[in-house]
């Protein structure tokens, strides 16, 4: 038996991650830097499959292998209330993303115009 679908050796190690808080505090400086910019280059490569940020990324000549980390941030183009609006909805979501369990959120307009 694959010892991942035994659910007493699954609860266990959903228990040591969810209850090992200081696990953070156990790795080293170094370590934590890397991580944290192995999960921004991921973060930038999934935004680049969003239409809307890839065509920010493509005007400003920024492609995912540009960014090594997160000191690249600066790199990256801002987008704004505006450019959602404009690619609403289809442009502002991943082609993968199931919409159909998606819920739809705006905002109070406090600046005139709402987003949704």
């Amino acid at each position: 038996m694959n010892p991942l679908l035994n659910p007493v050796f699954l609860l266990q190690a959903i228990r040591g991650y969810l209850t090992d808080v200081n696990r953070v505090w156990r790795i080293s400086y170094d370590q934590l830097e890397q991580y944290r910019d192995r999960q921004f280059r991921r973060m930038v490569r999934y935004a680049y499959d969003v239409p809307v940020y890839r065509r920010k990324y493509r005007a400003a000549g920024i492609y995912p292998a540009d960014i090594r980390g997160i000191k690249d941030i600066k790199k990256l183009p801002t987008v704004s209330k505006n450019d959602f609006r404009k690619n609403f909805p289809q442009g502002i979501v991943h082609p993968y993303f199931d919409t159909t369990h998606a819920h739809l959120v705006s905002t109070s307009g406090s600046t005139g115009q709402p987003v949704s």
